[in-house]
């Protein structure tokens, strides 16, 4: 049983909580810490994916803010910027091994955004954070693959590059260790390129404070077609109307730019993931890149996800018999 173990802040990483648990207790070695809260000494430590909360939570004493695991998933974890986007099928199983472990979850996604390796924070924010809490800690949007700029500040984020996450996988590293160590450096950004940052960093920043999203990925496809004729392309067919469309949306989004987010559409012999996340059903498609398509749309996160709600055809995601016997995991998710 963990005696004393550290309430979340608003919007902090589940992994931030770790850390500063680690922090105070000055455990005599690292793998101890992951023993005390997982029961597993040699857990590979996620920062955006957690696993093993159920056996963590059962650790925690009554009443504390994360015996429910489901304030875990929604508000303290990368979950809810990614499930809107999830086939209902890989929910599940996503939620799973959160549940259980001992691998992560982010492994099913099949993302090809390279993974968070250094945490990131926002000066404005550290600030802050000392002002209201007597501490800074890592904040959940700052640490999404993609995200440099603070949807909050609107300032570039700054990379902690002495805490490699792939040198460090059995170890939790606290915002204060870092930032403490100056060891950081602030992300460049193309100033051409800011007002899209910033767009894409304050959409992804709903979606994490927005974990009820309840909708089928199919009826966002549709959107998505809708959308494209209301652009003027139903006037075109076949193949002239996808390069007409990507045509636009490289004009919008030059290459330089979709290669720095790890989005450059001539990275895939089978068909760039522009084409695919068009027609394709049943496909995963990192949400950065489903976010660059809603800016080119003229949208939000949020004016896109109202849409999609207000649509006749909108209608919430249906639960199988093999989900239905899955309810308890399912519901962390809706």
């Amino acid at each position: 049983m963990i005696g004393h173990f550290p309430h979340p802040y608003p919007e902090e990483l589940f992994y931030s909580v770790c850390a500063r648990y680690s922090e105070q207790m000055q455990y005599p070695t690292k793998i101890a810490v992951c023993d005390a809260l997982f029961g597993v000494p040699n857990l590979n430590v996620i920062a955006d994916f957690p696993t093993r909360l159920k056996p963590f939570s059962r650790n925690l004493l009554p009443g504390h803010t994360l015996k429910d695991m489901r304030q875990i998933v929604r508000y303290h974890s990368q979950f809810p910027y990614y499930a809107p986007f999830l086939p209902v099928r890989r929910r599940v199983p996503i939620l799973s091994i959160m549940h259980v472990g001992p691998k992560s979850g982010s492994r099913l996604l099949g993302s090809r955004i390279p993974r968070l390796n250094r945490l990131k924070f926002c000066p404005e924010c550290v600030n802050a954070d000392r002002i209201d809490y007597g501490e800074c800690f890592w904040r959940r949007v700052h640490q999404i693959p993609g995200i440099k700029i603070c949807p909050t500040h609107k300032i570039p984020l700054y990379e902690s590059w002495s805490q490699d996450l792939r040198n460090y996988r059995n170890e939790f590293i606290s915002a204060e260790q870092a930032v403490g160590g100056h060891c950081f450096e602030e992300i460049q950004i193309d100033i051409r390129h800011y007002e899209i940052h910033l767009s894409i960093a304050c959409s992804a920043d709903w979606l994490l404070k927005n974990p009820g999203l309840n909708i089928n990925p199919d009826v966002i496809q549709r959107k998505y077609h809708e959308l494209q004729d209301k652009r003027g392309l139903y006037k075109y067919a076949g193949n002239t109307k996808k390069q007409k469309f990507e045509k636009d949306f490289i004009e919008m989004f030059p290459p330089e730019l979709l290669a720095s987010i790890g989005s450059d559409l001539g990275d895939d012999m089978h068909g760039n993931w522009l084409k695919r996340i068009i027609r394709t059903k049943g496909s995963f498609t990192d949400p950065i890149r489903h976010l660059l398509l809603i800016h080119c749309f003229g949208h939000t996160a949020e004016s896109f996800f109202l849409s999609c709600q207000t649509d006749p055809s909108w209608s919430p995601i249906r639960r199988t018999k093999v989900q239905q016997s899955k309810f308890s995991l399912y519901k962390m998710a809706t």
